[in-house]
């Protein structure tokens, strides 16, 4: 079985952050000055941002063609001086980079890279295919100063030594709009509604294993595919703890949800499982088959427990799961 590969942070205080958009690009003066405000809060505080050239622009939901996205990420990505890549959010066509990108290279200098939604399909990828760790969470026009403790502690396990450990707890309450911060750039999350983590299957839950997951809007896109192997992923990295897959929804209706995650299974993406852990849904309802109808439908047929309505996705506050 082969072991996962956790960058190193070189030996210094200070922390170098590259930002590439190898998905949506900023496109508009909002988000520019948005962006701005954020790296200058970040230099502030210490932390150096170096900046890609697929970055500002958009055009079609993406920064640049893909030749051009995915040369601006490996550059980023092979600097010895760039300790995480962080782009500012998702978007729509991320995946027509994969077929370019050299997986198996990416070892050579293993890197950290962060984010959620599109993003997703990227950090994947990484892990199934290279066997390096990423991590899903705050995207960077959310880490704007004065956010909650989950966003503000989302990079924490960037200055963790080897050996210690990274907890974080579920928020206390989460935000149901997303809330424009184009008249306001410094806006945060607008957190009104009471945090509450539920159980589909059962009134308590424990359990451990390697955690891997993302946006299923995006992963579906994987099943299949070189870059959505599950079954070899686990058989190579997880045969020995077992895994728990996260998921969260951004826009599919329960019908396509459900459709997805039979998809999933006959992938063998829920083999070697100890647990489900969803996110808390935005995709639209519907009165004949619910959100929960799918969820109580297709997970009866399994023991493994199932969590729902997590600090995960695009209903913010979210965790850091590496």
């Amino acid at each position: 079985m082969s072991n996962i590969i956790y960058p190193t942070i070189k030996e210094s205080s200070k922390l170098t952050i590259g930002v590439t958009a190898p998905s949506s690009g900023l496109g508009n003066e909002a988000f520019i000055r948005r962006f701005e405000l954020i790296k200058k809060q970040f230099k502030h505080s210490g932390i150096e941002v170096i900046e890609g050239k697929c970055l500002r622009k958009n055009n079609q939901y993406v920064s640049d063609i893909k030749e051009n996205r995915v040369k601006d990420f490996m550059k980023l990505w092979n600097d010895p001086n760039i300790d995480l890549i962080f782009p500012p959010w998702g978007g729509e066509n991320l995946i027509d980079c994969l077929e370019l990108i050299d997986f198996k290279s990416l070892k050579a200098s293993p890197t950290w890279m962060q984010g959620y939604s599109d993003i997703s399909t990227l950090l994947f990828a990484i892990t199934t295919v290279s066997g390096i760790a990423t991590a899903h969470g705050t995207n960077l026009l959310d880490s704007i100063e004065g956010q909650d403790q989950l966003t503000r502690e989302s990079r924490k396990y960037l200055i963790i030594k080897s050996g210690e450990s990274f907890i974080q707890k579920s928020s206390e309450k989460w935000q149901l709009q997303f809330i424009n911060f184009k008249d306001k750039l410094d806006t945060k999350f607008d957190l009104t509604e009471k945090t509450n983590w539920k159980i589909l299957n059962g009134d308590h839950v424990k359990c451990n294993g390697r955690i891997i997951g993302g946006c299923i809007d995006t992963l579906k896109n994987l099943i299949g595919t070189p870059y959505g192997d599950l079954e070899r992923f686990s058989k190579d990295y997880c045969l020995k703890e077992g895994m728990i897959i996260y998921l969260e929804n951004c826009e599919l209706k329960p019908t396509d949800f459900y459709r997805t995650l039979w998809n999933m299974k006959y992938a063998g993406w829920f083999k070697n499982i100890n647990g489900v852990i969803l996110g808390r849904s935005s995709g639209p309802e519907d009165q004949n088959f619910s959100y929960i109808d799918s969820l109580n439908e297709f997970f009866s047929q399994f023991k493994f427990p199932v969590i729902y309505d997590a600090d995960i996705g695009h209903k913010p506050p979210q965790m850091t799961l590496i």
